[in-house]
């Protein structure tokens, strides 16, 4: 069946940072080859809050269907939105079934999205999903069905002066003035930090404390907290800039020479502000296949820790991440000059 050209486009990308950022390429790429057509996204609170200014975004609506959109009369007045808009195209980069209904009940006539063990509920124009593609490239190749083959460009996430200034004004009171810092993730939603002891790193951090670059921690939550907590008594060294908006947060990535952190939000937002550094993930069964399919699409070059405590493999895994902070470093310190 042959899909016309869109009069209003409609897309789904509510969930996580990390898979909302990773959706900027294809929404782009949807922009560049229908520019007249307006284009909406509905995304949770975080993910429209992070994409604000997205220069490329007609109209985000926030679709928060744990908190304010739960509910039948929630889900009501939302459908209403989503009917005012009147989509002639609406387009699924995540797989819910409620997003689906959606797209049906709002009335767009082509529903396009990724078909998962033999389903695509309510959809009408579908690509098999692939677990083995990297899910940017993933979402580009779903929009391969409106001709559109564009290549997957590195996200950008656009902060202005007022997220820029206050999140100086933090780091005005935590570091000394003048002084390079590096920003730490310690943990993570989707990344428990268990398999990874305060010991080890510390020992990771070892390069940027003798190099005399401040620490700031960041994260969100009691058991980020108390993890990152124990890192700085451990180091003797960092500061704590918890739970920050996610704006803010940002815009403190961005002003860092590099981000130590582990596969998680916070390492797509690096990538999408340009800060280089390490993303650890954590060592099992499924972690290549995790790398392959999730990596950020920047400067972060992915390290596995050892299965098990063999103190040569640690030693060669501690080699191979400090060779990379050091050459972060180096790096930071020819730009600054």
């Amino acid at each position: 069946m042959r899909i016309d050209e869109p009069t209003s486009i409609l897309v789904f990308r509510n969930g996580s940072i990390g898979n909302t950022l990773v959706a900027l390429p294809a929404l782009l790429a949807l922009k560049r080859r229908f520019p007249d057509t307006k284009l909406s996204v509905v995304l949770d609170s975080t993910g429209a809050e992070l994409l604000r200014y997205c220069p490329f975004i007609d109209q985000i609506i926030t679709y928060d269907k744990r908190g304010k959109d739960k509910g039948f009369f929630a889900h009501l007045k939302l459908l209403r939105t989503l009917r005012s808009l009147h989509p002639s195209h609406a387009i699924l980069f995540k797989r819910f079934f409620r997003n689906g209904m959606l797209a049906y009940l709002c009335g767009a006539t082509y529903r396009i999205g990724f078909v998962t063990n033999g389903k695509a509920s309510f959809l009408n124009h579908t690509i098999h999903y692939d677990e083995t593609v990297h899910i940017a490239e993933l979402n580009m190749t779903l929009l391969s069905l409106l001709g559109i083959q564009d290549r997957v460009e590195p996200y950008r996430i656009l902060l202005n002066s007022g997220d820029g200034s206050e999140a100086r004004r933090l780091l005005e009171k935590s570091i000394p003035e003048g002084k390079r810092f590096a920003v730490i993730h310690y943990g993570g939603s989707t990344t428990r930090a268990d398999f990874f002891s305060t010991e080890k790193m510390k020992q990771l951090l070892q390069p940027l404390i003798e190099s005399e670059i401040e620490l700031v921690f960041i994260g969100s939550g009691k058991t980020e907290k108390k993890l990152a907590e124990a890192a700085i008594f451990s180091l003797g060294h960092g500061r704590l800039l918890f739970d920050l908006p996610i704006r803010i947060m940002a815009s403190v990535i961005a002003e860092a020479i590099c981000f130590i952190g582990f596969n998680s939000g916070p390492a797509h937002v690096a990538t999408g502000v340009g800060t280089p550094g390490i993303v650890i993930y954590r060592p099992d069964a499924n972690v290549e296949s995790e790398i392959h399919k999730w990596k950020p699409l920047g400067d972060l070059t992915p390290f596995i820790p050892p299965f098990n405590e063999d103190a040569s493999a640690w030693h060669e895994f501690l080699l191979a991440t400090r060779q990379r902070i050091i050459a972060l470093i180096s790096n930071s310190a020819t730009e600054q000059r």
